[in-house]
């Protein structure tokens, strides 16, 4: 290796509380929102599941 390094340009990183403030509250509301649409998705399929079982045995009584 050559010790002949030039520089060719200047990095600078600002970190602010409010940057990290935002960023966090942005993550918060997607894992919140995540979460409320996957239980809207497990209750409405359930509720799917047990109206069609309640519809079957309902049938079931009325032909008796």
């Amino acid at each position: 290796m050559k010790d002949d390094a030039k520089q060719i340009a200047t990095l600078c990183v600002e970190v602010t509380a409010s940057n990290l403030h935002r960023d966090f509250a942005r993550t918060a509301l997607v894992i919140m929102v995540n979460k409320v649409v996957d239980a809207f998705l497990l209750a409405l399929s359930k509720l799917c599941f047990l109206s069609r079982r309640v519809a079957q045995h309902l049938a079931t009584i009325a032909r008796c």
